[in-house]
C-alpha cells in the first residue's frame, strides 16, 4: 500500500497525458502563464494557448501593446478575450495585424470622448465567431457624456444571436430604441446592463415604457435586467417637487392609463423568471462641484413604475430567482403596509435598494439645516433641471 502511495508520487508532469496537461492550464493565473512558457518548448506549445486566450491591455504602456500586437500576427487566433482603454489608434493597430480575430469578450474603459469610429468598427470586425460578452466602462472627468447611438447598437445587433452579457456602464447615455431592439433579437441575453448618467440632461439611457409594451422580448433567459423604463404617466404624484407643480415634471395622463400602461410593464417583467437581479433605477453622485445635502428631485425619476399594489406589482410575485432590486431615485411608494407585507411574503430574500426614500418626501425641497438660505440657493442654481417631461 506504502509502495503503491510512493509510486504515485513520482508521477512527474511529463508522465501525465496531454490532455491531462492542457487542463491544467486553465487553473493558473495569467501572470503564473508566462513562467511556464519559460521551462521548454514543450510547454511553450502547451501553455501558449492559454496565456492568449485573455489578454489586459487596460493601462498605458506603450512598449507592452507594440510587443501584444506583434505577438498577435503569430496568436491572434488563440485571442477570446480582450480588455482595452479608449485609444482609438490602439485598436486600429489591432485590427491591421490580424483580421480574423475569434474574440468571444471585450471590455473597454473610457475615459474621454475622443474617436468613436474604431470602436464601432471593431465591434463589427473583432470576432468572426460572435461577440458573447461586452462591457463598456465610462468614466468621463471633463466633457460630454458617452453617447452610444444608433450606429453604435447597429454593429451591437450583427451579433445579437450570440450575445451573453450586454453592460454600459457609469456616465453614459444609451439609445432606447436600440437598447429595446437587443431584447427583442438576442435570445442568449443574459446580462443587460445599461446606467443612466443625469449628468448632461440627456433624454436616453432608458426603455421608453410605451415603445416596449409592444414589442416581443425573446430573452427569456435574462438574469439581470438593469435599466430605467420611463415616459409612465404619474398622476399620482401630486407633491411640490423643487417649489413648483408636480405637473411641471409628471408626464401627462389619466390614472387610467397610468395603470394600464403599468400593468402591461410589470406583465413584461413577470416573464423573465430567471431574473436575479432587477434594477430600475440609479443611485447617481453628482460632481464634486455641485452639492445637494438632501434634494435629489433634480435627478429623481418621475415618469417610473410606481411599486405599488394597485399598479400592478402583484404580477412579479412569481419572480422567485430574484435577489437584488435596485429603486434608487425612483417617485415610488412602497412604504405602505399592505406594499411591505407583500414584500416580506414573496420576496423575503430580496435586498431592496431604495436609498434616500426613506426621508421625509413633503419635506423634501429643504436642505440641510447646517446650510444657510443664501447658500441654499446657490446650490440649487448650480444643479440643473430635469429634462422637460415627453407629452407624447
Amino acid at each position: 500500500m506504502e509502495q503503491g502511495a510512493a509510486d504515485r508520487n513520482t508521477t512527474s508532469f511529463g508522465d501525465l497525458p496531454l490532455e491531462v496537461q492542457s487542463m491544467i492550464g486553465r487553473y493558473l493565473w495569467q501572470y503564473e502563464l508566462p513562467v511556464c512558457l519559460r521551462v521548454c518548448r514543450a510547454w511553450q506549445k502547451i501553455f501558449s494557448p492559454h496565456l492568449w486566450r485573455e489578454a489586459d491591455l487596460s493601462w498605458n504602456r506603450k512598449e507592452v501593446e507594440y510587443d501584444f500586437v506583434d505577438g498577435l500576427k503569430t496568436y491572434g487566433h488563440l485571442l477570446r478575450s480582450l480588455t482595452v482603454r479608449d485609444d482609438s489608434l490602439f485598436l486600429c493597430s489591432i485590427m491591421r495585424s490580424r483580421p480574423d480575430f475569434q474574440l468571444t469578450s471585450l471590455e473597454v474603459h473610457l475615459t474621454h470622448t475622443g474617436h468613436w469610429q474604431p470602436f464601432i468598427h471593431f465591434l463589427r470586425r473583432g470576432s468572426t465567431t460572435g461577440w458573447k460578452r461586452l462591457i463598456f466602462s465610462v468614466t468621463v472627468e471633463q466633457g460630454p457624456t458617452y453617447e452610444f447611438a444608433a450606429d453604435f447598437f447597429e454593429a451591437l445587433l450583427k451579433h445579437a444571436s450570440t450575445l451573453e452579457v450586454v453592460r454600459l456602464e457609469d456616465e453614459c447615455y444609451a439609445d432606447a430604441e436600440g437598447i429595446n431592439r437587443l431584447l427583442c433579437t438576442a435570445p442568449n441575453l443574459k446580462v443587460l446592463y445599461v446606467s443612466n448618467d443625469h449628468k448632461d440632461g440627456h433624454a436616453g439611457g432608458y426603455l421608453d415604457a410605451k415603445a416596449i409594451v409592444d414589442s416581443e422580448w425573446v430573452c427569456d433567459d435574462l438574469e439581470v435586467f438593469a435599466c430605467e423604463i420611463r415616459n409612465i404617466p404619474r398622476p399620482d404624484i401630486t407633491r411640490t417637487i423643487l417649489n413648483q407643480p408636480a405637473t411641471k415634471f409628471v408626464q401627462t395622463g389619466t390614472v387610467e392609463e397610468s395603470l394600464d400602461l403599468q400593468y402591461r410593464i410589470y406583465s413584461k417583467l413577470a416573464r423573465l423568471t430567471k431574473l436575479r437581479e432587477l434594477t430600475l433605477g440609479f443611485y447617481y453622485i453628482p460632481g464634486n462641484s455641485i452639492v445637494v445635502p438632501k434634494n435629489r428631485d433634480h435627478i429623481r425619476q418621475f415618469d417610473c413604475l410606481a411599486m405599488t399594489l394597485e399598479s400592478g406589482l402583484d404580477l412579479l410575485k412569481d419572480l422567485m430567482e430574484l435577489r437584488e432590486v435596485g429603486l434608487q431615485d425612483m417617485e415610488i411608494y412602497i412604504d405602505g403596509e399592505q406594499e411591505q407585507e407583500w414584500f416580506d411574503e414573496h420576496w423575503p430574500n430580496v435586498a431592496i435598494d431604495n436609498e434616500n426614500l426613506d426621508e421625509d418626501q413633503s419635506d423634501s425641497n429643504t436642505v440641510d439645516e447646517h446650510v444657510s438660505d443664501e447658500e441654499a440657493t446657490v446650490e440649487e442654481e448650480e444643479v440643473p433641471l430635469p429634462p422637460p417631461v415627453n407629452s407624447e
